[in-house]
């Protein structure tokens, strides 16, 4: 697979006060926010920078950012990779169709078998063996893709408590970008 560059995350500072004192910086993605905040008002003798999306405090800004900066990329590359197994599973399905039909032309016509196989009994066993290792192929892709659908309808409703948290209840639906980011996670609907 070749080799992608993800664009790095652009931190914005915010001078307000929050939970652990004052001063934050935020990255925002199509996705979710990746935020930093200064916690040394709150938590003098701790390292200074907290980073909520890796759980971890570090002890400069750079070294946070760096963190964020990994977890993002490695979020991304795992949501290409669904794309990788979707295209398997529809290549694994398009050989099963495949054998599955030469197996029941090879089953319902003596003759054609004949001329196929050249009265070769082995060959439809092969043939067995090898529609049943793409059934088991599938199977396990079928799975993985699952998974990965899970994991991103969790992303989601991470994304949606988030915005609930950053913005306030009270002042959701009078944001258009907080309303159009629910829309998106929401499948196009715009109801919460």
């Amino acid at each position: 697979m070749t080799e992608i560059t993800i664009k790095p995350l652009e931190w914005r500072f915010w001078d307000l006060k929050h939970e652990y004192g004052r001063g934050s910086w935020d990255a925002n993605t199509p996705w979710e926010t990746y935020s930093i905040h200064d916690v040394s008002e709150k938590y003098p003798t701790d390292n200074r920078y907290y980073c909520p999306k890796v759980s971890d405090q570090f002890e400069t800004l750079e070294l946070a950012q760096e963190a964020a900066q990994r977890d993002h990329e490695s979020r991304v590359r795992s949501a290409i990779n669904l794309e990788a197994h979707k295209a398997e599973i529809a290549a694994k399905d398009a050989e099963l169709v495949r054998l599955q039909t030469g197996i029941k032309r090879l089953s319902d016509e003596e003759e054609l078998c004949a001329e196929t196989t050249g009265d070769d009994p082995f060959s439809m066993v092969y043939l067995a063996a090898k529609l049943s290792d793409r059934e088991a192929d599938i199977e396990r892709l079928e799975r993985a893709l699952e998974k990965a659908r899970e994991y991103a309808a969790e992303l989601s409703r991470s994304v949606q408590g988030l915005l609930d948290t950053l913005v306030g209840d009270e002042f959701a639906d009078d944001i258009p970008a907080v309303i159009a980011a629910r829309a998106a996670l929401n499948g196009g609907s715009d109801a919460p």
